[in-house]
C-alpha cells in the first residue's frame, strides 16, 4: 500500500519571490561605532514620536552598515530614508545624519521634516544631546557602579589626552565615556568572538602599545583583557583629532 503519492504542482505555477533592498517599508537606519545598545537607545528615543506616515526604525552594527556601504548597490537602501550614524558615513543618495555633527550644531535634522512635526524634532534633538551626555553614559550601565566606572573612564580620557596632547571635543569625550564604560561591562558579561581588526598603520600599532599601559588599571581591577577590536574602535573615535594634533 502506497501511504505517499507524488503531485504536479505545475498547474499552481508556484515562483519563488525575492526582495531587495533592506527593508520593503519605508525605514531609518541608526548605527553606532559603540554597539547596538546605543544603537538601541537611540531608536528607543525615536519611537517615542509618532510619525506622520509610516516608517520603520532598523538599528545595524556599525561594520555591517560598511559591509553593506562597500557591496551598495541601486535597491541597497531603496527604502531607507535616512541613516542616523554616530560616525561619519557617506553612502551616495542617502541622507547620512551625523549626531556628532547633531549635538555640536552644525547639522539640522531638517531632512526629517516630511515624517516629523518641527515640535517632535525639536525634542528629539534635546534627547539627543541628553543621551550623548556623561549623565546619559552613567543612565546605561546595568551594574556597575556609574560614579565609580565614569571616574575610571575619566582616568583612561585624561591619559589620552596627554599622551596626544589634546583636548577632545565635547562630542567625542561623551562618546569615549559611552564606549569606554560599554567595554567593561561588555567584557565582564559576554565572551565575544575575536573580530578582525582592519586597522593597519604604524600610529594605530603606537597607539595599542600606549594604551596597553593607559588601560592596565582597569584590566587589572575588573580581571580582563581588551582584545584588539575594542581598542581599535576607540582609535577611530580620536583619530580625527589625534591626527590633527601630529
Amino acid at each position: 500500500m502506497k501511504y505517499f503519492t507524488q503531485m504536479d504542482y505545475t498547474p499552481f505555477n508556484v515562483q519563488s519571490q525575492y526582495f531587495e533592498g533592506i527593508a520593503q517599508t519605508q525605514n531609518i537606519i541608526i548605527s553606532c561605532m559603540s554597539g547596538q545598545g546605543v544603537a538601541e537607545k537611540i531608536k528607543d528615543i525615536l519611537e517615542d514620536f509618532l510619525p506622520q506616515s509610516p516608517v520603520e526604525i532598523l538599528t545595524l552594527d556599525y561594520d555591517e552598515l560598511q559591509k553593506l556601504k562597500q557591496q551598495h548597490t541601486q535597491t541597497t537602501f531603496k527604502n531607507t530614508f535616512c541613516i542616523i550614524a554616530t560616525s561619519q558615513i557617506d553612502i551616495a543618495g542617502v541622507e547620512c545624519i551625523n549626531i556628532e555633527k547633531v549635538v555640536n550644531g552644525t547639522q539640522n535634522l531638517d531632512c526629517l521634516h516630511n515624517l516629523y512635526t518641527e515640535e517632535q524634532l525639536k525634542q528629539f534633538t534635546n534627547k539627543l544631546i541628553k543621551l550623548f551626555t556623561i549623565e546619559g553614559a552613567s543612565q546605561r550601565l546595568q551594574f556597575l557602579n556609574p560614579d565609580k566606572v565614569i571616574n575610571e573612564t575619566a582616568d583612561i580620557i585624561t591619559a589620552l589626552e596627554q599622551q596626544y596632547h589634546v583636548v577632545f571635543k565635547n562630542f567625542i569625550q561623551v562618546n569615549l565615556y559611552l564606549h569606554l564604560s560599554s567595554i567593561i561591562e561588555r567584557l565582564l558579561t559576554s565572551s565575544r568572538p575575536i573580530e578582525t581588526v582592519t586597522t593597519h598603520t604604524k600610529q594605530f600599532e603606537k597607539f595599542v602599545h600606549n594604551s596597553e599601559m593607559i588601560f592596565n588599571p582597569i584590566k587589572i581591577k575588573y580581571n580582563i583583557d581588551i582584545p584588539l577590536r575594542e581598542y581599535e574602535y576607540v582609535y577611530q573615535i580620536i583619530e580625527s583629532q589625534i591626527n590633527n594634533s601630529v
